[in-house]
């Protein structure tokens, strides 16, 4: 049998809310949808349901650790297989969290996330200007601590590279009206013109009201709440990445194996910036001595290393660490501490304790220490059928950070090898200079090192 085709004017028109990209003869994909997450079993009905409430055409549902439906007010489509490309999406990412800004065909531009695998709510969404996809990604990112944006330079590619293999899980069903399931339960008993009269009846009936036009957020119960206050707060901070222990004792020791002088050429300053698996380090070096060239500097770098040079008196090295981090979910307890007293508040008190105390003992061998107040960690709530936040449970902890500031001798820093509190490093950048005397907080080579500090241990 040969297989059927049809041209790109075959398709459908789809309402301008969405966007749709025609690829061969395999699927259409389909932007825009509106998502929310499942909490329990028999998805299918689950987001059937939903979208009959929301008065959607069509739907579908998936997701890798956690599930999500998917749905939106479409025509009959019939012609071709329709497949959500957000799920296809969310399937690329099966570990941590990313986001990403596409140009579409259209000249829209498609903001995109997704967590372990499942789509985040509220993204899938079209943007008629860039700049205003920018600003919502810019949102997104500050929501989400730890979500790493996917660099797509080149659109086209990219959209064939996620859409070039449909999964049947991935194309939208049809929501079959309440009133037809009915009518064809009561088929075999009654004629067909019963049928008929009974389903104009239950039609009728089943309309939604003119006055209620859009939908209503769901009532749930505290129970429901917090378990999807619970399972949302989880998903972030399982994004989240902290360091472990003895994480800034590797990277110094690599800082510390960079040469002031190398055949002529000067260390002028290096940074190592902390990514999801490695320090990212870059090293600028400037040519001092008359004698000093490219090919020199060259052959002395260090085994691992690359070399960048800029024109004639400028050289860069690059190289990276690897990072022992770990998911803040892993090390964070909402159980009761001793005594019945909150764990948060035994936790706070180790911070402005245990950590500050210890930061108190050994701040005389840096020339700055800063530790300021705690601030909320901003949590992206969850939301309901309807797509409005849920309202926050009494019971459900806060996370707070705070932000890390350390400056003087790059050798003090072997000081803080095991800090006792649970940081994210974010970056230590060492300079070169000539103190007038050398006591214990002057050094040729000094550092200063940033991190945020949660309260949770």
């Amino acid at each position: 049998m040969n297989k059927r085709t049809f041209s790109p004017a075959a398709l459908p028109l789809v309402p301008a809310r969405y966007a749709h990209v025609w690829r061969g003869g395999d699927a259409v994909w389909l932007f825009g949808l509106h998502w929310t997450p499942l909490i329990g079993g028999r998805a299918d009905m689950q987001a059937r349901s939903r979208a009959r409430r929301a008065q959607a055409t069509h739907y579908v549902w998936g997701g890798e650790r956690g599930i999500v439906a998917g749905y939106g007010q479409l025509p009959a489509l019939r012609t071709q297989l329709w497949c959500a490309a957000a799920l296809a999406f969310a399937r690329t990412c099966s570990e941590g969290i990313a986001a990403a800004l596409v140009s579409l065909p259209d000249g829209r531009t498609w903001l995109i996330a997704a967590q372990d695998g499942t789509v985040i709510a509220r993204t899938d969404a079209l943007f008629d200007d860039p700049v205003e996809a920018q600003a919502a990604l810019d949102a997104l990112m500050q929501a989400l601590p730890g979500c790493r944006t996917i660099d797509v330079p080149d659109p086209d590619a990219f959209l064939h590279a996620l859409c070039s293999t449909p999964a049947p899980q991935w194309a939208l069903r049809a929501v079959e009206p309440a009133w037809l399931r009915q009518a064809r339960r009561l088929k075999v008993v009654l004629g067909v013109p019963a049928v008929a009269l009974v389903a104009a009846m239950v039609w009728q009936t089943s309309q939604p009201s003119r006055l209620d036009e859009s939908p209503q957020p769901n009532t749930l119960s505290a129970a429901q709440r917090a378990l999807l206050w619970h399972t949302a707060v989880r998903q972030q901070w399982g994004a989240t990445q902290v360091h472990l222990p003895d994480e800034l004792r590797r990277v110094m020791d690599s800082l510390q194996r960079l040469p002031i002088d190398l055949a002529g050429w000067g260390l002028r300053q290096a940074i190592c910036r902390a990514a999801s698996a490695v320090w990212q380090c870059e090293a600028q070096f400037v040519r001092d001595a008359s004698t000093a060239n490219n090919a020199t500097f060259n052959a002395r770098v260090p085994a691992g290393w690359h070399v960048r040079f800029d024109l004639l008196q400028g050289a860069a090295l690059t190289w990276t660490v690897p990072s022992a981090v770990t998911p803040l979910s892993a090390v964070m307890t909402w159980s009761q501490g001793d005594n019945g007293e909150p764990a948060d508040q035994q936790h706070e008190r180790r911070v402005d304790v245990q950590f500050a105390s210890h930061m108190q003992r050994i701040s005389a061998a840096f020339t700055h220490v800063s530790l300021s107040a705690r601030q909320a960690v901003p949590l992206m709530p969850p939301v309901d059928a309807a797509g409005l936040p849920i309202a926050r449970t009494e019971a459900m902890p806060e996370l707070w950070q705070r932000a890390l500031r350390i400056e003087g001798p790059l050798r003090s820093f072997a000081l803080l090898a095991h800090p006792p509190a649970t940081i994210a490093w974010h970056e230590i950048a060492v300079g070169v200079d000539t103190p007038p005397d050398v006591s214990i907080k002057l050094s040729p080579l000094t550092a200063r090192l940033t991190g945020l500090v949660y309260d949770h241990l």
